[in-house]
């Protein structure tokens, strides 16, 4: 899977050194951001899927009289 989120590249930004440090500072708390949701959905996404599982265990075991 490839993502494309169309952040400036920070290397080509030219300035005083504050521009430039904003520059990769601002790319990286978009980078931190994007990456934390995206975690956060895929955890969400599993833990959806684990709690399905679980309860086809469970239902699995009553209908068999466990």
């Amino acid at each position: 899977m490839t993502v494309h989120l169309g952040i400036p590249v920070p290397q080509g930004v030219r300035g005083t050194t504050k521009q430039e440090e904003r520059a990769f500072r601002e790319a990286f708390f978009v980078l931190d951001r994007w990456i934390s949701l995206f975690l956060g959905h895929l955890l969400a996404s599993l833990a959806r899927v684990t709690l399905a599982r679980e309860i086809d265990r469970i239902d699995n075991r009553r209908s068999k009289g466990c």
